[in-house]
């Protein structure tokens, strides 16, 4: 089972030392001083001038190591030591600390403190028990003033003071012996000249002479040396000038000949100065290459400090406790290892990084690389020195707030509720400006001033969630990421220095967003990541960006705003008024007065502007109230108020809107300006794209803005409601709340008779006008609120048609026409049309569907059995009922059948017996679509449903054997066979249907004409022609005819196209025939030519089946 361990502060593994946690400390506390090594000085000695505890905040790295153990052995005279030494380090990168650890092994003795680890991992490097003494010549040049001279000490310890390097060195070598050798009295002329490597061999000679090497430290020589070369402004241009480069580069060149050709003695020289002014100009460069040169190839390049020692350095000179084994920081690691890999998947899959992130443990590896790799080229970052400056500055501050497990770019924040910036960060902001190219002095601090608190606002309103301040880190980290200027971080880079204390990867994501949207200073990205939409690149630029040129016209054109919302909602905001014409509404955007909505029992949509913005649970607008109450004056009050509905924004909601909307104008502004010939050619196109984008934000927030709906309540009162739009559309949202009453789906025709609930329909009266009827849900209170008369027209067309109401129209000229289970086929009839309650009707026109069985449901038997005329006709008397399937399952509903005469009835039947929809028999007489005569529509005739047609099998012997003799070729005639089908069919069938089903059974082959014409045309006069059914002759019996039992289908003949098409469905017919074995049997006809040969369309055919040919 895997062990859970507890997720701790760095704070808490780690224990910062008393130093720095109590005082400020200044670049010098992390810079040695060598002269007070070797000189001494006066007051409070630092740290360093302790061996002790030198050594024991010192972490012999890997280069340090092999930086001594060359020293050692060459002054020890054994195989493997390094004579000339050249360390290649920036300013601030140890050269110093290495400088003072030779100095210590070389002249302490067994004073050394050899119980240390960093002693005691030198000296096992070394492969030395006892470091070899020497004699020491250390020159620190920044204390050695170009008029003055400095101060050094002679074996014998006498001070003395000297302008030049050689005496400098000479004097701690051998004293006045040294300086009688060399003959460089700075009294006397010439003293400026270098010493040749003969005099250099002579003392190093004289000082092998007593058993120990010489050991000669130079430090920061280019302070001296930029004295020395720059051109003179008094009066001494004879000492100082350029020809000093050729000077320096030959006293290096002799100084360093004699050190090789000495037996034991080295040279370590570190050139570069503390002040980075001195190598960044014309001069300096001169210095160093001229330097170099004197060196030349006999300089061993050494560096003592390289990036993967950060971590160690950082953790000796920060805390007097830390998790020293590599286990125990593991374990740390471990803790925190599952928010690693939510946050970023991929690279917590590479190989190395739990690795790093153990080796680095406190401190966010990626941090330091990012510190070590790029901040080193700044010009003003001093490398080793600087980084634990900075973190000295950024742990003390954050000790007491942070609680990220790692040390990352969050402990360069100032304290939560502190306003500003925090020392560290301010100090490292200081060094990106002073260090930028072409002196542009971008001003960071204010920069960072300005982002901060967007990064946290971000975080406030979209990250709320999160806890560790990630997206004000993630703005220290892009601004840490992003120097020098052009460089950037990418997203993985990110969510990596976050992932420690971030458990909610997709709540990050929100917050990287927010802030890229409300960022002053991020450069604009366009690319992002698919799926969660953050910039995959972060780069915080020294130059505003274009959200702050938008900021400054934006609130220019706030002002503006409130007007552009009524431009706006009345002809650039779709969404407001989307779904509209598709429920075919009438919506009134923003009209002047109530007079522009008119008021004729049309339901209407007032859409108002800001000047109407009202307070949700205030009472409503009385200008908006207007719109309800009145038309065209104060006086003139509005007949149909119930089915007005004002809307109208919130204040709230305006407010909101107004800003959207001075964003999407200040982008188009910017578009517009002579700045945007200005910008890059991206920046337009993002301009574009932000107008565009705003315009679709501004137009959502103009339509979500309306919150308010105002409309005539069931009491008679006018009530304001609030609404919330959100994604849907205006007219959505409104019929979604219960308490509008809008009525849009087609209701019971019920609904509007006497006893409805609607109470239109006053109970006394037989009749009522349509437009009465929806007119009505426009001025009564108390009913829905009617979005179209079409839903009271379908209500009413739909009860004609099932036989609930009756319906008169009364043309212009006076005539009517009634409508009653039946279509209305009258245009406009709803202006003019009078609904009718059934049982107290009495039409004086019937439409021929009122007489079908579908339409007398209960009435007309259920089976096929037919109903006199005389009956039919009595249905119609105004006392019968009929019955009505309302819904399944349940008892039908009895339904009136209005008073129709007799004689109309008649004529509605003699209508449906034409047009097939019924079938008369009166006598012998059979009827069906055709006019039926007055004698056949006695009252004793019957009616039936529609007989069915004829098939061919009705016409043979086995469905009629009377009709056919019982011959091996039956005989029968035409009217043999209609009065066997009428015997065995109990009726007489109509001679049309008789006459189609008889030339149809010709037509297909199973009944022949014996002579004549094969088209039986009419009883009467082909009722003689002589009918047979031929036998068929059997055919040659095939090679592999089909077993017994088998069913086949008639037989067709096939053109070449139709076997094509065979082909191409024979898959779907032997899917339908699955388990029948289908087999097609096959035969070719053609008309054979003169001398024709059918050999080779017999080899073809043998090809699909053997024994097929002609």
């Amino acid at each position: 089972m895997n062990k859970t361990f507890t997720i701790q502060p760095w704070s808490k593994t780690c224990i910062l030392r008393k130093e720095i946690r109590e005082r400020t400390l200044s670049a010098s506390d992390f810079a040695i001083d060598l002269h007070k090594v070797t000189f001494g000085a006066p007051g409070p000695k630092p740290y360093y001038c302790d061996p002790a505890h030198f050594f024991s905040t010192t972490y012999a790295t890997q280069n340090l190591r092999q930086f001594c153990k060359v020293v050692l052995k060459r002054l020890a005279g054994e195989s493997g030591g390094e004579s000339v030494i050249n360390i290649s380090q920036t300013f601030g990168g140890g050269k110093s600390h290495t400088l003072t650890t030779l100095y210590y092994l070389t002249t302490l003795g067994p004073a050394l403190p050899k119980e240390e680890t960093s002693v005691k991992m030198i000296l096992n490097d070394a492969h030395i028990k006892n470091p070899p003494v020497a004699r020491i010549a250390a020159v620190s040049f920044e204390h050695v003033d170009w008029k003055s001279g400095g101060e050094v000490k002679s074996p014998a310890g006498e001070i003395r003071r000297f302008k030049m390097p050689w005496n400098l060195i000479a004097w701690q070598l051998l004293g006045q012996k040294g300086l009688d050798i060399l003959n460089r009295n700075e009294a006397e002329p010439d003293f400026d000249t270098p010493p040749s490597d003969t005099l250099w061999s002579d003392i190093l000679r004289e000082v092998e002479s007593s058993g120990n090497g010489a050991l000669i430290l130079i430090d920061e020589f280019l302070m001296w040396a930029h004295d020395a070369a720059s051109p003179a402004s008094t009066g001494d241009g004879t000492l100082r000038g350029p020809f000093w480069y050729d000077r320096l580069k030959n006293f290096f060149q002799k100084l360093v000949q004699a050190v090789e050709s000495s037996e034991r003695s080295c040279i370590v020289v570190s050139l570069l100065a503390t002040d980075p002014s001195k190598i960044a100009d014309g001069v300096g460069q001169s210095i160093m290459a001229a330097c170099n040169s004197g060196l030349g190839r006999m300089a061993s390049i050494q560096s003592p400090v390289e990036k993967d020692d950060l971590a160690e350095l950082l953790r000796r000179r920060m805390f007097e406790k830390y998790p020293e084994a590599e286990t125990v920081r593991h374990s740390h690691v471990l803790a925190f290892w599952s928010r690693m890999k939510n946050i970023d998947p991929i690279k917590a899959k590479m190989p190395d990084s739990e690795e790093r992130l153990k080796k680095a443990y406190p401190f966010h590896p990626d941090l330091l690389d990012r510190f070590f790799g790029k901040w080193v080229d700044l010009s003003q970052f001093q490398r080793t020195r600087g980084v634990l400056q900075t973190f000295a500055m950024a742990l003390r501050d954050a000790e007491g707030w942070d609680t990220s497990p790692l040390v990352g770019p969050q402990v360069f924040l100032a304290a939560p509720g502190q306003g500003g910036l925090s020392e560290a960060l301010l100090k490292l902001a200081d060094v990106a400006k002073l260090s930028a190219r072409d002196n542009t002095l971008p001003p960071w601090k204010e920069n960072l001033e300005t982002e901060l608190p967007r990064a946290l606002e971000a975080q406030k309103a979209d990250a709320p969630t999160l806890t560790g301040r990630e997206i004000e880190t993630a703005c220290v980290a892009s601004f840490i990421f992003s120097q020098p200027v052009g460089e950037q971080a990418e997203l993985s880079d990110l969510r990596w220095l976050l992932g420690a204390t971030c458990d909610m990867p997709a709540v990050l994501n929100a917050g990287l967003t927010s802030w890229a949207r409300v960022s002053w200073y991020l450069e604009e990205c366009d690319s992002t990541e698919s799926g969660s939409g953050v910039p995959k690149f972060w780069r915080l630029g020294p130059k505003p960006n274009l959200n702050q040129v938008h900021d400054s016209y934006k609130r220019q054109m706030f002002k503006h705003a409130k007007s552009k919302f009524d431009d706006l909602a009345k002809t650039k905001c779709p969404p407001l008024f989307a779904e509209i014409e598709q429920h075919k509404i009438k919506a009134h955007k923003l009209p002047a007065t109530p007079a522009d909505v008119e008021d004729d029992g049309t339901f209407r949509l007032v859409v108002l502007g800001a000047d109407y913005a009202g307070v949700t649970g205030d009472p409503p607008n009385p200008g908006a109230v207007d719109y309800i109450r009145t038309h065209s004056s104060p006086t003139d009050t509005r007949t149909y108020q119930n089915i007005i509905l004002v809307v109208t924004p919130s204040v709230s909601g305006l407010a909101q809107a107004e800003q959207h909307l001075a964003d999407w104008m200040a982008w188009g502004e910017i578009k517009n300006s002579s700045k945007y010939g200005e910008l890059e050619s991206y920046q337009q196109d993002t301009v574009k794209k932000r107008e565009k984008e705003t315009l679709q934000e501004a137009q959502n927030a103009v339509k979500n803005a309306y919150e308010i709906v105002l409309y005539l309540d069931k009491d008679g009162s006018i009530p304001s409601r609030k609404i919330t739009i959100g994604a849907q559309s205006l007219i959505s949202t409104l019929l979604m709340e219960k308490d509008l009453r809008l009525l849009m789906e087609r209701m019971d025709a019920t609904a509007l008779m006497p006893g409805g609930p609607y109470a239109i329909w006053p109970p006394t009266d037989a009749s009522m006008r349509v437009t009465d009827l929806y007119q009505a849900f426009g001025q009564q209170a108390k009913l829905p609120k009617l979005l179209n008369r079409q839903v009271v027209v379908n209500t009413i067309e739909d009860a004609v048609r099932k036989g609930i109401l009756a319906l008169r129209c009364v043309r212009s000229d006076g005539s009517e026409q009634w409508f009653w289970h039946s279509a209305i086929d009258m245009a406009d009839w709803e202006q003019i049309a009078e609904a009718w309650l059934p049982q107290k009707a009495k039409l004086t026109s019937l439409s021929p569907s009122a007489v079908l069985p579908d339409a007398l449901t209960s009435l007309w038997p259920a089976d096929d059995r037919g109903v006199k005329l005389s009956e039919l006709y009595s249905w119609f008397d105004g006392s019968h009922c009929f019955e009505e399937e309302t819904m399944p399952g349940y008892p039908p509903e009895p339904r009136p059948i209005p008073q129709v005469d007799y004689i109309v009835v008649q004529s509605a039947i003699s209508s449906s017996v034409t047009g097939g929809a019924l079938w008369l028999i009166y006598g012998n007489d059979s009827v069906f679509k055709e006019k039926p005569s007055t004698i056949q529509l006695d009252p004793d005739a019957q009616l039936y449903r529609p007989p069915q047609a004829l098939a061919a099998i009705d016409f043979l012997p086995a469905a009629l054997p009377a009709a056919w003799s019982k011959e091996d070729e039956p005989k029968s005639d035409v009217a043999a066979l209609y009065a066997a089908l009428k015997t065995i069919r109990g009726k007489p069938w109509p001679e049309n249907i008789f006459l189609d089903g008889i030339n149809s059974a010709i037509g297909q082959g199973f009944i022949h004409v014996a002579s004549g014409s094969a088209r039986i045309d009419s009883l009467l006069h082909d009722g003689k022609k002589a009918l047979i059914i031929k036998r068929i002759r059997d055919a040659e019996p095939s090679p592999e005819k089909p077993y017994g039992g088998r069913r086949r289908t008639n037989m067709v003949t096939l053109n070449i196209a139709d076997v094509q098409t065979l082909g191409e469905e024979i898959h779907q017919i032997t899917k339908l025939l699955a388990g029948c074995d289908p087999v097609v049997e096959a035969c070719i006809s053609i008309k054979p030519k003169p001398g024709m040969d059918t050999k080779e369309i017999d080899e073809v055919l043998k090809k699909i089946k053997k024994e097929w040919k002609f």
